[in-house]
């Protein structure tokens, strides 16, 4: 647990200038139309890495932010398994023979982190909860979609193995939503 909370640690600082980082990525970077990315392998991968990307992102601001030891539990489970999901993807991809574009935070995602960089303390929990869940909906839409019709078997079965993990997520957001409410 020691070696993970200095990885994290080790990352937070990495990643200190994230409101820079997020001001010079391309705003016309968005998130593929769901009937793509649950259909065709390159917007699934982007639309899947994207979605992994602002979890484990908005969870490291949570990990730096919460004084709820259940949110910061969240936010650890966050970030090692959409580490997970990510690398899954990546090697399913590879399998296949698919090149994923880079994953980029699209403008409200970015917008969502600078809102849990920027609010006060005694509102971060029932934000950050209050983003999970919906950004969660989307990423089970995706990933169930995908697995259902997408065109590459390979991934179609690393997405179907997604499927209960990202739902798991988004029981474990409303639950923790519905405590902090």
């Amino acid at each position: 647990m020691i070696r993970f909370a200095t990885a994290c640690a080790a990352v937070i600082f990495a990643a200190a200038p994230l409101q820079a980082q997020m001001a010079t990525t391309p705003a016309n970077e968005m998130t593929p139309p769901l009937a793509v990315a649950t259909s065709q392998a390159q917007p699934y991968l982007f639309a899947a890495g994207q979605s992994d990307l602002f979890e484990i992102t908005s969870a490291l601001v949570a990990l730096q932010r919460t004084q709820t030891p259940a949110v910061r539990e969240f936010a650890q489970t966050m970030i090692l398994q959409h580490t997970k999901t990510t690398n899954a993807a990546l090697a399913a991809a590879k399998t296949a023979g698919v090149v994923p574009p880079p994953p980029v935070l699209d403008a409200s995602m970015r917008q969502m982190v600078t809102t849990l960089l920027d609010v006060p303390a005694a509102q971060f929990d029932s934000t950050y909860l209050g983003q999970q869940v919906p950004s969660h909906q989307k990423a089970l839409e995706v990933v169930t979609g995908y697995a259902r019709s997408g065109d590459e078997a390979v991934l179609r079965a690393a997405a179907a193995i997604t499927v209960p993990i990202v739902a798991d997520h988004l029981r474990m957001a409303q639950a923790l939503r519905s405590r902090t409410m």
